[in-house]
């Protein structure tokens, strides 16, 4: 999942605000860039870069344009991953949003929707965020792949992992 796609999610949250605030809009890629810039998280230098935003920063950036705290967990492998799933149902269970997915050895993003645990194993209900084109429908995410349960045991073990996930409180969980 890239940042604006979390943006995106998190402009849409249908969310009790008592000071009767508006959400703001989808931060440009550069204003992203300057918040980071600006926060001391990133060197002047970054600004109008190719370099990588993470879960780390996404966490950084959804808490200080929308007040909304990020936890980022790190599994030092796939196999780590695969022994602290619970971390990960608990999630779930108490707040219920997305949670962004990075890795070194594995580089793609990910977007976490769920958990599961079968009698074959523990699985995660994977969104590949890389999806480019016209809206799709739930079916011709299911047919490309793009959503998908995965095994946890698939994850790269010589790859660490980041996640950030929200401390939004989502109405349906």
């Amino acid at each position: 999942m890239d940042v604006m796609d979390l943006m995106i999610g998190f402009q849409h949250l249908d969310r009790d605000r008592s000071d009767n605030s508006q959400v703001p809009d989808v931060p440009s890629l550069r204003c992203i860039q300057q918040l980071l810039v600006n926060m001391g998280d990133k060197p002047d230098r970054f600004m109008d870069s190719r370099e990588w935003i993470g879960s780390v920063e996404v966490g950084l950036v959804v808490d200080q344009l929308y007040n909304i705290p990020c936890k980022i967990l790190h599994f030092t492998s796939g196999t780590d991953l695969c022994l602290n799933i619970n971390m990960l149902e608990e999630h779930f269970r108490m707040k219920g949003s997305p949670v962004m997915i990075g890795g070194d050895s594995d580089t793609s993003s990910k977007c976490l929707l769920g958990t599961c645990r079968a009698d074959d194993g523990k699985f995660m209900l994977i969104l590949d965020p890389h999806y480019y084109g016209p809206e799709p429908d739930q079916n011709m995410l299911i047919e490309s792949n793009m959503l998908l349960w995965r095994s946890v045991d698939s994850f790269m073990v010589d790859s660490f992992y980041n996640m950030c996930l929200p401390q939004y409180i989502s109405k349906t969980s």
